[in-house]
């Protein structure tokens, strides 16, 4: 609770020196809870995190973050109580030769908690990500990179190239990302030395008076095979040891007025565990507040 404390009070702070003209603040509070269905071991899942993102004009801009994570386990094993403390730091680019955005993005997570093996504490992220969004912001891609460094000498690579584009005069956008994973001890990785995986998102934005008031629509499949996977777009790390086989969700947003946004979110993620013969589902609910400074 003091790490929280510390940070929350280092948001405000930060809050309160950038909400200025030249400066785009958002805050996010999010809550998860979730349910596994026929597993051997897990039980249940809650999660929540404090985040704040800052851009200044169009230069660039940081984002920090905190999660919490509790995962409630059958009997007689040991609930896992997790902390994840996050960062970005983002700088754009403009040359004439391009027509277009170039982002350059560096991220770290430092994830401790209490699993008695110790395998998946004192874990630590970096990531880098070259992105580039044309001007009409109809074309995305980017390469990005992650190095996650776990105990007793164990290390993951992530790959992950993405193109994303908009259709339909700007009220859909498409995303694919590749997951392209290599891991240094099959021993730890459920025998794989190596997982591949592809997500798919879509976007679609509604017009006014539409129904419910809803802004957009979001819908998201991870098809294939990830371990220890990082999300970057979330600030996710699974750094526990199952595989994922596949994921599914459906989100909803709304928005009110120039500073206010509610975001649900509901999803199904499959998973594998080979050595015990584990397969099982997690089923999920998410919410995100977000607000405009």
């Amino acid at each position: 609770m003091r790490k929280l404390a510390t940070l929350c009070l280092g948001l405000l702070l930060c809050q309160n020196a950038y909400a200025e003209d030249d400066w785009y603040v958002k805050s996010d509070i999010q809550s998860m809870t979730g349910q596994y269905a026929n597993s051997t071991q897990r039980s249940s899942l809650t999660a929540g995190g404090l985040f704040l993102s800052a851009d200044y004009l169009d230069h660039g801009g940081f984002t920090l973050g905190y999660n919490y994570t509790n995962i409630k386990f059958k009997a007689p094993l040991k609930d896992i109580k997790q902390h994840d403390i996050t960062g970005n730091i983002r700088m754009n680019f403009r040359t004439d030769s391009l027509p277009g955005v170039l982002t350059l993005r560096f991220d770290v997570h430092g994830i401790n908690n209490n699993d008695v093996t110790g395998n998946t504490d004192a874990v630590k992220t970096y990531g880098a990500q070259l992105s580039f969004v044309n001007y009409a912001k109809s074309m995305y891609m980017d390469l990005g990179y992650n190095y996650s460094r776990y105990q007793f000498k164990f290390n993951v690579q992530q790959f992950t190239p993405t193109l994303g584009m908009g259709f339909n005069e700007g009220a859909d956008w498409l995303q694919l990302r590749g997951y392209l994973i290599r891991l240094s001890d099959k021993n730890r990785a459920q025998g794989k030395g190596q997982t591949n995986a592809l997500e798919a998102k879509w976007t679609h934005w509604f017009g006014v008076n539409n129904f419910l008031a809803v802004d957009n629509l979001r819908a998201n499949a991870v098809l294939g095979e990830r371990i220890y996977a990082v999300d970057n777009d979330s600030s996710s790390v699974y750094n526990l040891s199952d595989l994922q086989t596949a994921g599914y969700s459906l989100g909803l947003e709304w928005k009110f007025g120039d500073h206010m946004s509610v975001l649900f979110v509901a999803g199904l993620e499959k998973y594998e565990n080979k050595l015990i013969k584990d397969k099982y589902d997690s089923r999920m609910a998410y919410i995100d507040l977000g607000y405009q400074w």
